[in-house]
């Protein structure tokens, strides 16, 4: 599975479309290719990546 992982202290690249979270703060970022960033929980890894088809959209 390829995941490109932003923290929240780091501004967006220009492509994404910042997306406001509950709970944001310690929690890993993935972005799709479409720049939504979606939240992932630890537990639930594999059904979060499944459920939004991320790719890796790194230039």
């Amino acid at each position: 599975m390829n995941l490109f992982f932003i923290k929240p202290p780091q501004p967006p690249l220009p492509y994404h479309r910042q997306i406001q979270l509950p709970n944001f703060s310690n929690s890993p970022i993935a972005t799709d290719k479409l720049g939504k960033m979606v939240k992932i929980k630890r537990h639930n890894f594999i059904g979060e990546v499944k459920a939004m088809n991320a790719t890796n959209h790194i230039p």
